[in-house]
């Protein structure tokens, strides 16, 4: 009784304070800390600032505190770092508009900000860049590629003796793009099956290719369609044979225009736009540490038999100097005869045309073979966008303290007296990875990444001592993305000696929205793993199936799992016609928290 007096007081003082007693005193004692919802759009965007404004009444009715809001596109959060652009006024005034919205219905908005791609974004220069070896020879006063040979001979299809393909697949012989036959992609009808059981629509085709590690390549292929067909099925691969692990995976590809610049467009895009006629396209990988790669060109989704793709006079040929990246770590250095040449006196680089120009005077002789030592950004081996930066420059770090502290201008200290300010930075699915060598961590990419972010959290903690940093699970978690081959990565994941810091809460979404036995035991160690390290930890469940809250409630119940600071409600759907389409069941998985976990969730407010 005596207590209950003390909270009445307590309310009352508050009250004409004028402070919430829903921020300061949540009712539910016990209920999960964070109970909250991701949201992934642009805050720029009319649809989308207007579905954000009416999830933030709703989540207040459904039990939710928090709302953890990344603001991408145009629109990003990136550009409040010092990069002022169209919208930048615009971000600044509708963040200050729905953060006050938040406030008055004591709903937190997070920021999901600070990504590894943060700095790239603002100076291009600080993109991660693979170490690329390519040897010139010189006529007169030009140094061109030496080897000049395709390494796919058998791209026309006059014999498929050295392809693989899927039954479905077949050589039309009756048309061709320069003269027949092409190779001819049928969607599956869905009668090839898994082992397992499971449907399985592939319609693959597939070419060995052993090639040095750390070349560049530019990959050439025509494409037609017949009428129907569902040009965003078709997409390319090209992944090491032991591991599995991607050199180049990014859709259709994006290809360079003659200016030595990214396409307006990609691949997909413009094959979307015509598909009736022939037409060529192009991309450009780089090997990286493989030498044993399979090119895949595939359809794997259940589409119409008597539609299909054709593809002929797939080419491939070594190059060199695209998108070539400079910086004081990782400079580029010609080398012939056991001298290593100066730039300016024996050479000059021309990279959009992928060549050497030798001026008068120079030591490299006409005739002569020159081995040149460069970088090749990592833009596009994974994603047109996102690319990572690297972590090896002090740059990285200024940037994004300069972003969280402007953002947190907007942000900070709005959502009640004696609330610890959070800041959710994703470090999440990070392709390509530790290729600057100028790191003390060298090839260990687990203690790469973990440094990062260590450091940047310190440094934010540094200048707002109350501040919560949080991140995904991913690339720190050894049953998910934290192994020795992933993707573009130099060097393994595994987690090693440097050890992510234990005051950074775990965002984990582990399992994502499956709802196996094996996913469930994947779930189960993740969290585990952390809470065996000592992080508070956050479970990311829904992801636009319902039926997966129902595992994450059968491991939260079990008295083995580690107890949990939170829920986060997530959904990937971003439907342009209906921006609240992944939060249509946002009621139904509140009422599935609060009837199965008792205690954990609040009740409804009308």
């Amino acid at each position: 009784m005596k207590k209950l007096v003390q909270k009445i007081v307590v309310s009352a003082i508050m009250a004409g304070f004028g402070i919430s007693t829903a921020v300061a005193a949540d009712a539910c004692q016990d209920c999960f800390k964070k109970r909250w919802i991701y949201f992934n759009g642009n805050i720029t965007l009319p649809a989308d600032y207007a579905a954000l404004q009416t999830l933030i009444v709703q989540a207040r009715k459904e039990g939710f505190n928090g709302i953890a809001l990344n603001s991408g596109g145009d629109g990003s959060f990136t550009s409040l770092a010092g990069l002022p652009q169209n919208k930048y006024n615009l971000i600044i005034e509708n963040t200050k508009k729905l953060v006050a919205l938040a406030s008055q219905n004591n709903i937190e908005l997070i920021p999901v900000a600070g990504g590894p791609e943060v700095p790239a974004a603002l100076n291009s220069n600080l993109v991660e860049a693979l170490p690329t070896n390519t040897v010139f020879t010189v006529e007169g006063s030009t140094g061109r590629v030496k080897d000049l040979t395709n390494k796919i001979p058998d791209g026309g299809f006059d014999t498929t003796a050295g392809w693989g393909m899927d039954t479905v697949v077949t050589v039309d012989k009756s048309e061709g793009h320069t003269r027949a036959p092409a190779i001819k992609l049928t969607p599956s009808d869905g009668t090839i099956k898994l082992p397992n059981g499971e449907p399985n629509y592939n319609s693959r085709l597939v070419k060995n290719l052993k090639l040095p590690a750390h070349k560049s390549y530019k990959l050439s292929f025509w494409l037609k369609a017949s009428p129907g067909y569902v040009t965003s099925d078709l997409f390319i691969q090209i992944l090491d044979v032991a591991s599995g692990a991607p050199a180049y995976k990014n859709g259709l590809g994006w290809a360079l225009g003659s200016n030595g610049e990214w396409e307006a467009k990609s691949n997909r895009e413009l094959f979307a736009e015509n598909s009736s006629d022939w037409k060529k396209y192009e991309l450009i990988f780089n090997t990286g540490n493989f030498t044993n790669l399979n090119l895949w060109f595939s359809n794997q989704t259940k589409g119409d038999p008597a539609t299909f793709a054709l593809i002929d006079d797939v080419e491939l040929y070594e190059i060199g100097l695209p998108k070539l990246v400079d910086r004081a770590s990782i400079t580029t250095v010609v080398t012939g005869n056991g001298i290593q040449y100066a730039k300016g006196q024996d050479y000059a680089i021309d990279s959009i045309n992928g060549k050497l120009n030798i001026p008068k005077g120079s030591r490299i002789a006409s005739g002569q073979d020159v081995t040149v030592s460069w970088h090749q950004s990592g833009v596009n081996l994974a994603g047109r966008w996102n690319t990572p930066s690297t972590a090896c420059t002090d740059g990285y770090f200024y940037w994004q303290n300069t972003l969280h502290r402007n953002l947190f201008q907007l942000f900070g200290n709005k959502f009640g007296e004696g609330n610890t300010n959070k800041y959710f930075m994703p470090y999440d699915d990070i392709r390509v990875m530790n290729w600057d060598k100028s790191c003390a961590t060298g090839n260990n990419a687990a203690d790469y990444l973990a440094s990062t972010v260590n450091k940047v959290r310190s440094n934010i903690v540094a200048n707002n001592k109350s501040v919560e940093i949080l991140t995904w699970n991913q690339m720190f978690d050894p049953h998910v993305n934290a192994r020795a081959n992933y993707w573009q990565v130099n060097g393994s994941l595994v987690p090693s000696s440097v050890k992510l810091d234990s005051n950074i809460v775990v965002v984990n979404s582990a399992g994502g929205g499956r709802t196996a036995m094996a996913d469930d035991k994947i779930r189960a160690a993740s969290l585990n793993f952390f809470a065996r390290r000592g992080h508070k930890q956050v479970a990311a469940l829904y992801h636009d199936n319902r039926d997966s809250v129902k595992n994450w409630i059968e491991i939260i119940s079990d008295p083995m799992t580690p107890a949990l600071d939170g829920v986060m409600y997530t959904s990937w759907v971003y439907n342009k016609e209906d921006r609240l389409q992944g939060y249509k069941e946002l009621e139904e998985v509140a009422r599935l928290l609060r009837d199965n976990l008792p205690g954990k969730w609040p009740a409804r407010q009308p």
